[in-house]
């Protein structure tokens, strides 16, 4: 997930997104000791996505709460 910081300031997150999902059935298909590293690593991509929502409205607190 190497860059995704970069997609998620600008308008094409959703690329990293769909990069995130064929990396996750890529892996699946080649083991599946991989799956649960990745798939804590694809659910921070999501809250990582929804962290900015907050900050973007003024809800900087959300990042303090959960941050920890």
């Amino acid at each position: 997930m190497a860059g995704g910081g970069m997609y998620l300031a600008g308008k094409d997150w959703g690329l990293d997104v769909l990069i995130g999902i064929w990396g996750f059935l890529k892996i699946n298909r080649e083991g599946k000791m991989m799956m649960a590293s990745l798939a804590t690593g694809f659910y921070g991509l999501f809250w990582r996505i929804e962290l900015i929502r907050q900050v973007n409205k003024g809800v900087w607190q959300v990042k303090w709460n959960f941050g920890r």
